[in-house]
């Protein structure tokens, strides 16, 4: 549907309120949504993380018949809930162009303009946060116990990295006031990720009104961080003697990185806690005055209320002069430390189910919207079920269009089976579209 996100348990991810909502109430929220990307890191030679980390010679050595590409990696990273069929490729020559008039662009070998902005969803795996939370995690165990649920779950979070254009530097390059014979920063690349295990406890109830029933929930969220990396690179140029820029001295950059992993430097560590609330409710048709609506769902939630995260490292200093920016010795202990402060997502979402006049099929209609931490998400999907079979599509935006198409068996008892098939704008690209394959099993919980 589009990656529309249908009321059940499986969105208490983003509005705890629906911890206790009924599972199978809506199409087919509610079940597993299968991490099947992961299947790309082991079967595409280029994108073997395993296989380059643990025998890195055949990379390093010829590198023209044994490829390592960092950019299919990222693309399906950040969406590792889909098997990508066609990864994208970087490109083999980046061009900048940088000029008065046009400013800084950049373009590939075939002069294609790229397009720096992500298509990777905040629903699916994309972050702009340093903590796990914000995200479904990669893995998680939920143990109910009446109103209270405990959530053991293992993260892996990809944050957009972003490319933003030194406003000084263009502003002089506009009004040709660049300074003879000297460096300047015309551009900032920044990047993180992080991983590690998260335990929460969220309180969730519904209450019974007399038009509506209202579901209200709570959630703390502590992580212990197994590894996090962030940095942010600089890239320079020189201008000439008569104050113009030399594009012969494009690729000097300097700038830091910061690595917190116990398993890179013994005695790193990660911790944070946050804060989730949400509410929602459910409506009937008569109740709103709409006979041909059986029902209506709407919630909204915030993630990061309140929030708090500290990270213990090192920093490294990078620069096109050293060769072995990460070499033992140059690491410089630091802390990453939030504090105690707010990071909201916002998820406001909505269903309706209908009938259309034909005996046994109905029709479901929902969208979503998300917004904060640096994303802007939105979603509008439709399913239909006749008998066993259903059949759904939908459209959204996460910078980027996206499509879905995809149908599946409900064999009844909660047991179910869906396939779709996904699309999305690939990062770092000139609107390259990547295809996808979601599988997602339904078992009744």
């Amino acid at each position: 549907m589009g990656g529309v996100l249908l009321p059940g348990p499986s969105l208490a991810a983003f509005n705890p309120a629906y911890a206790t909502y009924p599972a199978n109430q809506w199409g087919r929220g509610g079940g597993i949504v299968l991490p099947i990307g992961l299947i790309n890191f082991f079967i595409r030679p280029q994108m073997n993380i395993l296989n380059f980390a643990t025998n890195r010679a055949p990379y390093v050595n010829d590198p023209q018949n044994n490829p390592f590409d960092l950019l299919p990696i990222f693309d399906q990273a950040t969406n590792l809930n889909s098997f990508i069929l066609n990864p994208p490729s970087s490109p083999k020559e980046l061009v900048i162009d940088i000029t008065a008039q046009n400013g800084v662009r950049f373009f590939d070998g075939d002069g294609n303009q790229l397009q720096f902005s992500s298509g990777a969803g905040v629903a699916i795996a994309g972050s702009s946060s340093s903590r796990p939370l914000g995200v479904n995690p990669l893995f998680r165990l939920p143990i109910n116990v009446g109103p209270v649920q405990v959530g053991l779950g293992l993260f892996v979070n990809v944050g957009t990295p972003g490319i933003s254009l030194n406003q000084e530097f263009l502003n002089k390059l506009a009004t040709n006031t660049l300074e003879p014979s000297k460096t300047y920063t015309f551009a900032t690349g920044s990047f993180q990720a992080s991983a590690g295990v998260a335990l929460d406890l969220a309180f969730a109830t519904s209450i019974s009104l007399p038009t509506t029933t209202l579901y209200v929930g709570a959630r703390g969220t502590g992580f212990y961080g197994l590894g996090y990396v962030s940095g942010a690179v600089n890239a320079k140029i020189a201008t000439k003697p008569d104050g113009s820029p030399d594009t012969s001295t494009l690729g000097k950059y300097d700038g830091e990185v910061f690595i917190s992993s116990p398993f890179y430097h013994p005695g790193d560590s990660g911790f944070g806690a946050d804060l989730d609330l949400g509410v929602a409710a459910d409506f009937s048709g008569a109740q709103l005055g709409a006979p041909e609506l059986e029902r209506l769902n709407v919630g909204a939630g915030v993630l990061g209320g309140l929030t708090f995260s500290s990270w213990t490292g090192q920093n490294f200093k990078v620069s096109n002069t050293d060769s072995t920016p990460f070499a033992a010795g140059k690491g410089v202990a630091a802390t990453v430390d939030s504090g105690l402060t707010t990071d909201p997502l916002f998820t406001v979402n909505g269903a309706g189910l209908f009938n259309v006049g034909v005996p046994g099929l109905k029709v479901l209609a929902a969208a979503d919207l998300q917004f904060g931490r640096n994303a802007f998400s939105i979603h509008l999907g439709a399913e239909a079920q006749f008998g066993l079979l259903v059949g759904r599509a939908g459209i959204g935006y996460n910078n980027g269009l996206t499509f879905g198409l995809g149908g599946g068996v409900d064999f009844g008892g909660g047991l179910g089976l869906d396939v779709a098939l996904t699309s999305h704008t690939a990062v770092f690209t000139s609107g390259y579209t990547a295809f996808g394959i979601a599988l997602s099993l339904k078992l009744g919980f």
